[in-house]
């Protein structure tokens, strides 16, 4: 099974200022995490509470809610790319 990957507005803001490439790296990031969001070195946001998440997805560290079958991406953060 694969979750349905949904990005909040400004998850959506951060990830258009990214350049093609890393876009690319990301989407195939987020491919696998959507396949098993409680493992590929996420993490529980908040103790107790498993279904938010942190994770880092090709250098760029989001937060999300996994749902019964929808992946939210809530936050997005990129590093200033090292190329």
């Amino acid at each position: 099974m694969s979750y349905v990957v949904a990005y909040a507005p400004a998850a959506e803001v951060e990830l258009r200022r990214l350049g093609p490439n890393r876009l690319r790296a990301f989407e195939r990031g987020m491919s696998v995490l959507a396949r098993d969001p409680y493992g590929h070195g996420s993490a529980p946001a908040r103790a107790g509470y498993e279904d938010c998440r942190d994770a880092t997805v090709a250098d760029v560290v989001i937060r999300y809610e996994v749902s019964k079958s929808v992946l939210r991406i809530t936050v997005v953060r990129a590093a200033p790319s090292p190329f």
